[in-house]
């Protein structure tokens, strides 16, 4: 009948994507955005040797003084242990067309706090090991592999459309 009880898979590598409204749910900022840096923002803010693999721009709307304001961070994203490390080091607000305005201090350190954060990809019906990370616009992407993996209930039609 070309249906199988269940189907072991030596190596499964599949890709997650953390969508930027979820991530701006979980830090509490309702607007935010994911995207890859330019060249010249990961040259002038961020460590030599960053590739466009390793840096993310995240731009949000926040209250800063009683004004929504949109805001502008660059930093790095990194898998450690298999947890997503995002590190914001430079945070400006966003202006029409003159470049970046750099905030004061103490507002500048609570949106740098605010913007890094740390993600557990998620529970999957399988352990996974993460083995990279990067960016695309609108998402963070996690890609990994697992071994030895039983796949329940599949069929050809289902094995087909997959």
């Amino acid at each position: 009948s070309g249906d199988l009880h269940s189907v072991r898979a030596a190596r499964v590598d599949g890709r997650i994507r953390i969508k930027d409204t979820d991530l701006g749910r979980a830090i509490g900022i309702e607007d935010l955005r994911i995207q890859q840096p330019s060249d010249q923002e990961i040259k002038q803010l961020l460590p030599a040797g960053t590739t466009g693999e390793s840096a993310v721009r995240m731009v949000a709307t926040t209250d800063l003084l009683g004004r929504r304001t949109e805001i502008v961070g660059i930093g790095l994203i990194t898998l450690t242990g298999g947890v997503v490390r995002i590190t914001v080091s430079d945070v400006r607000l966003a202006s029409d067309g003159i470049g970046a305005v750099s905030l004061p201090r103490p507002v500048r350190q609570t949106l740098l706090n605010t913007l890094s954060t740390t993600v557990k990809p998620g529970e999957l019906p399988f352990a996974v090991t993460p083995t990279r990370v990067g960016v695309e616009t609108g998402s963070v992407v996690v890609e990994g592999t697992a071994s030895n993996v039983s796949i329940s209930g599949v069929s050809r039609s289902s094995a087909r459309s997959s």
